[in-house]
């Protein structure tokens, strides 16, 4: 069996009994919320422990991680459990209040009269280097401080895109859910997508380019006697 398919399986298998433990307890979309975390932690840690085991990467996919380096593979699948053991705490700290999450598909409107709030504090972030595909290893405070300000489906598309997780991955079901969640809490799963693309295939052409191309693609050929005239010019 594929290992993606493997871990897939394993993680769908290992989170079922926290579904029955949790639901009586946990607000309805925290514990949704909670599976779906939990099961991309089993995830990660099998694919972390496969590659433990056997470091030879040439079965992964180039869709899944773009560059096929086993120490950037590694560190993108250690960052990926960081940022959901981080959200599953931040989860846990909300149920522990007993009010659950509201879905917002779209911010609200800010009035115009409304005040403008105090200037959070900045947070100091590493700087991004030039190659998107190398990664700097954050430190647990920099991925608390990131969990707690972006919305949460925005998270679970970062922890799928460090973990290599695409559709073929799970069952549809499980990525109908997990799709969802990004867009129900404040994610763009467009972006994902087109993150995913990138990694595959490089950057995506501009539409300028394009069109450049497609003119010049249009144009009709020079006639090579034409061109000879005017090379000689007039006799």
């Amino acid at each position: 069996m594929p290992l993606y398919t493997d871990a897939a399986a394993t993680a769908d298998h290992t989170t079922q009994p926290d579904a029955d433990r949790d639901s009586p307890a946990v607000p309805t979309n925290i514990g949704r919320l909670l599976i779906l975390v939990r099961l991309l932690i089993n995830f990660g840690n099998v694919l972390a422990n496969a590659l433990q085991q056997d470091p030879d990467i040439s079965h992964f996919p180039k869709t899944n991680f773009g560059r096929m380096d086993i120490r950037q593979i590694f560190a993108r699948i250690v960052r990926g459990l960081q940022l959901a053991y981080a959200l599953e705490a931040k989860l846990n700290s909300l149920a522990a209040r007993g009010r659950d999450l509201t879905p917002t598909l779209d911010p609200p409107p800010i009035p115009p009269s409304a005040a403008k709030p105090a200037a959070k504090p900045t947070i100091p972030r590493p700087p991004r280097p030039a190659d998107p595909d190398i990664i700097e290893m954050p430190t647990a405070e920099e991925i608390a401080a990131l969990v707690r300000r972006q919305p949460i489906g925005r998270v679970i598309a970062n922890i799928l895109r460090d973990l290599g997780v695409v559709p073929e991955h799970m069952a549809r079901a499980r990525w109908d859910e997990l799709s969802m969640a990004i867009v129900r809490f404040g994610g763009s799963l467009g972006q994902f997508y087109r993150d995913m693309q990138r990694r595959a295939y490089g950057p995506l052409p501009k539409l300028r380019d394009l069109r450049a191309a497609r003119a010049q693609a249009a144009s009709p050929e020079p006639d090579p006697q034409l061109l000879l005239i005017s090379a000689t010019g007039p006799p």
